[in-house]
């Protein structure tokens, strides 16, 4: 049986795996080499596992599964030592605002994380924009139309979901960001106008038309 879940336990919160590696031991090992090698890395265990559904199942044994390290109050505690939260809030204000699901909102790519010599916390530089302003279609027009702030990416995204849990991050870096939101004019901006006679000459006709609308 293929399963990934969480549980909480007295250690706190783990990840309960059974999924594609019929060995159980990928994981496992590859933690351990990267523990091994100096790299922080969550720690790994083995647990059997029983269910008891009532008038369905009582304590029927689903096998051994992997299970992973997975603390999200430590977490939450101490993100904001290693990532700038304002900058962080005010880079996904602006996605946001692009509907821009080619990057972390999608697939998670697109940016560069940045650390100065001089800062002790990790900035998000935005890449390949050709695809902004909702031109991805990842998700229909009307979703792309209706991003919200609160939950804006597509689909399972355990990074996201984890830092909008964080509350000194969903309460006052999200406002923040949404202010950003706010101050952003719905209208094109002015630099189009601005680009236009540079791109106007090189656009088909057809592109052209598009763009003067």
């Amino acid at each position: 049986m293929n399963l990934m879940t969480t549980m909480d336990t007295e250690r706190g919160r783990n990840s309960l795996r059974r999924g594609t590696d019929a060995s159980l031991m990928n994981e496992v090992l590859a933690y351990r080499l990267y523990r091994d090698a100096g790299v922080p890395a969550p720690r790994t265990a083995y647990a059997r596992v029983f269910v008891t559904v009532p008038g369905q199942h009582d304590r029927k044994y689903f096998g051994l599964y992997s299970m992973t390290e997975a603390d999200d109050a430590t977490f939450a505690a101490r993100i904001g030592e290693f990532i700038d939260l304002p900058g962080f809030a005010r880079f996904m204000a602006v996605m946001v605002y692009l509907s821009d699901l080619d990057g972390i909102l999608g697939p998670g790519q697109n940016l560069y994380l940045h650390l100065h010599p001089r800062s002790p916390h990790v900035r998000f530089i935005p890449w390949d924009q050709d695809r902004s302003w909702g031109q991805f279609n990842r998700a229909s027009q009307e979703q792309r139309d209706k991003l919200s702030i609160h939950r804006p990416w597509q689909g399972e995204n355990f990074f996201l979901e984890r830092m909008f849990k964080v509350e000194t991050f969903s309460s006052a870096e999200l406002r923040g960001g949404s202010r950003v939101l706010l101050r952003l004019d719905p209208a094109p901006p002015p630099e189009t106008i601005c680009l236009r006679p540079n791109v106007s000459p090189f656009l088909s006709r057809g592109t052209e038309s598009s763009f003067r609308e």
